[in-house]
């Protein structure tokens, strides 16, 4: 979709060192088609996880407002491979890592970590903005769960795990060559972009911002007749 004003745009990266972490929605520990039991234990069988459409919409809207009104300062869609795979994604990204506590809960770690129930998000927020975000999410009926603050150079869920950022995104970015054995797999640059854009529309005013740094991450601001009057 179009985005009206772009400085409304809130990214995955974690952004400073300090701020607490909010799990929005419910964490139930839905294994069954994960990418968990797939990868990890090999079973592909079992039923996908349930959706409640009005915690789906609920959710969503919330963290939209959040968004709209800057009170903070990064969101993920928990998605494939559970708030583990969330955390580290925004942990690679913003190079600042997390200090995690899980809540006490009826599942186990794996099932809080690995679980991809649906309807969750992970928010970052900032000391002065903390207490209207809890208002917001209890004021809607929004289930959360606080489960740290960002930290330093790790990430850190005591006992479970504890790696380093730099060797995470080393793992992270080093996987596909070794899934295929090969190094044909290349980011694309700058220009290469530009060039494939130009083809397709000839008079686009093109910015293109490299948000990781890592020329592999990008965002483009695209001006054209062809978008004249859509929306």
């Amino acid at each position: 979709g179009l985005i009206d004003n772009l400085e409304n745009i809130t990214t995955k990266n974690f952004k400073k060192e300090g701020n607490y972490i909010f799990v929005i929605g419910k964490t139930l520990g839905h294994l069954y088609q994960s990418e968990f039991y797939k990868v990890v234990l090999g079973i592909s069988d079992g039923p996908s996880p349930n959706i409640n459409l009005f915690n789906e919409k609920n959710n969503g809207l919330l963290v939209k407002k959040l968004i709209s009104k800057k009170l903070i300062s990064t969101v993920h869609d928990v998605s494939s491979g559970g708030i583990l795979l969330a955390l580290s994604e925004m942990c690679i990204g913003g190079k600042i890592g997390a200090k995690i506590k899980l809540p006490k809960s009826t599942i186990n770690s794996h099932e809080y970590l690995f679980g991809e129930d649906q309807s969750r998000y992970i928010i970052e927020i900032s000391e002065k903005n903390k207490k209207n975000v809890m208002k917001m999410l209890e004021e809607n009926s929004v289930y959360y769960d606080s489960i740290g603050k960002t930290h330093s150079d790790t990430l850190d869920l005591g006992k479970e795990l504890n790696i380093k950022i730099d060797e995470l995104e080393k793992l992270n970015s080093s996987w596909f060559k070794r899934y295929f054995n090969e190094n044909w797999f290349m980011s694309m640059k700058i220009e290469e972009i530009e060039s494939l854009i130009k083809k397709a529309l000839p008079d686009a005013e093109i910015v293109i911002k490299d948000l990781a740094g890592d020329e592999n991450h990008y965002s483009a601001t695209i001006k054209s007749k062809v978008f004249a009057g859509k929306s």
